[in-house]
């Protein structure tokens, strides 16, 4: 990531945030409401940027608290209804994979109602004098993590600070159980390529490997995936794509770009490009 790349989408949120609260800061506020992300407790390895001013919030909500100041953020996860959610078919359904529970706007609404009633309710503590400096621990709103049964594949849930959101297993059919994994690893498509008879051949394999990828990161059967479609129209934006380059720089030892993934003309152009790039097809003897 380059400097640029993470000024991006980090300033944003911390040069608004700074700029509003030096614009307010003499003012008598009822109330300081920051929308954040969920990103920045749960993580994300292809978004540190993004994460990282979402934290930046996060924290600079918990200072203002410990000075007694009305200052919280909400952190959104999935909102069903609004943005890249709406907008792509199947995203709701790969970010539910992800461990997220989606909500709708009404409930955004319920959680700022919240966030609103809280502070006036801390006002009536502060002139009882029952303020407190562990009162910033109530700076911050999480919504998104669901609970869950097993980790199935989800890197948070392996985070301690989330045991609070683990059930106990009610059978395989309970909330978070894991997901079966149909999609192709860099052993099997080695195998694969060994017993390749040529080019045109390999590329057929990552086509197939694509599919099914994306069938589970869709939750989708793989026969809704067509080939000769754009990747944007099964939902695919910058995020998924990030997570897809990375799988198939992991499985095909292909030094291939997000640029690419994002700007490919069909499934099949992709794959194309990939077996074109593959260090495990140009050492099956299988050149462009």
């Amino acid at each position: 990531m380059t400097l640029d790349q993470w000024n991006t989408a980090n300033r944003p949120k911390v040069q608004a945030t700074l700029n509003l609260h030096h614009l307010l800061i003499d003012q008598t506020l009822d109330f300081f409401i920051m929308l954040s992300s969920v990103v920045s407790c749960v993580g994300n390895a292809n978004q540190t940027n993004y994460a990282a001013g979402s934290a930046f919030q996060d924290a600079f909500a918990r200072c203002q608290r410990a000075r007694g100041l009305p200052y919280t953020t909400i952190d959104i996860g999935v909102v069903r209804s609004l943005g890249r959610a709406a907008r792509a078919k199947g995203v709701v359904e790969y970010l539910t994979r992800s461990g997220l529970r989606a909500i709708g706007v009404e409930d955004v609404l319920d959680v700022l109602d919240y966030a609103i009633c809280s502070l006036g309710q801390r006002e009536k503590e502060l002139k009882k004098g029952l303020f407190n400096e562990s009162e910033e621990t109530r700076s911050q709103i999480i919504t998104g993590p669901a609970s869950y049964t097993t980790i199935g594949g989800v890197q948070w849930r392996s985070d301690a600070k989330f045991i609070a959101l683990q059930r106990l297993q009610a059978g395989s059919s309970g909330t978070g159980s894991a997901h079966k994994k149909s999609n192709t690893s860099h052993g099997e498509f080695s195998t694969l390529m060994s017993e390749c008879t040529s080019f045109s051949n390999a590329v057929a394999i990552v086509c197939t490997a694509l599919a099914k990828k994306l069938s589970d990161m869709f939750m989708r059967p793989e026969t809704d995936f067509d080939a000769a479609q754009p990747l944007g129209k099964y939902g695919v934006d910058s995020l998924v794509a990030i997570e897809l380059r990375n799988w198939l720089v992991a499985v095909t030892k292909a030094d291939i770009s997000l640029f690419e993934v994002l700007q490919s003309k069909s499934l099949a152009d992709l794959a194309q490009v990939t077996a074109a790039k593959s260090a495990v097809v140009k050492a099956a003897g299988f050149e462009a």
